[in-house]
């Protein structure tokens, strides 16, 4: 199973476009927050299209959860953008959470840094911003289930100069 993450958007609706063309072959697209309005356009757009989300700082007046939590694979996958538990000062309160909900794998972003970890057993990782990460680069994240293993990664993303809708 393939699971593609984002995050911190911020209204770069056509990399999200980008994203989703190269990646036709993922089983669910996370959004991690600050996506808000782009998620909106890109379920009327593709309402068939397997996405699950969660609002962020900057997603005023989403009616989206602040945290969500699958089962897959025999994985529990917490995910939330992070700002309500403090992550731009530590992990902790992430940490905290994710276990309290009986998670193997914690997603998070507001960061816009990405990374991938193991702290404790617990796989944790932020797929930074796909568009905005002053100083380091635009990424996203993939994560691959399967048979009882978990492969994470951190993917680099430059935007190309006009994306259309296929």
């Amino acid at each position: 199973m393939k699971l593609v993450v984002i995050s911190d958007t911020h209204g770069g609706f056509a990399a999200v476009v980008q994203v989703v063309q190269q990646n036709r072959d993922a089983d669910l697209f996370l959004f991690l927050g600050d996506c808000g309005r782009e998620v909106e356009d890109l379920r009327c757009l593709e309402p068939q299209l397997p996405v699950r989300s969660v609002r962020g700082n900057c997603d005023w007046g989403s009616q989206e959860p602040d945290t969500g939590l699958l089962s897959l694979e025999g994985e529990r996958i917490f995910f939330t953008h992070g700002h309500l538990l403090g992550v731009k000062s530590g992990l902790s309160g992430l940490l905290y959470e994710a276990r309290r909900q009986g998670a193997t794998i914690a997603l998070y972003g507001h960061t816009h840094m990405a990374q991938v970890q193991r702290v404790q057993g617990l796989l944790v990782m932020n797929p930074g911003s796909l568009t905005r990460s002053p100083g380091a680069r635009n990424s996203y994240g993939v994560l691959h289930l399967e048979s009882g293993q978990v492969q994470a990664q951190v993917i680099p993303f430059a935007e190309k100069e006009e994306t259309v809708w296929n």
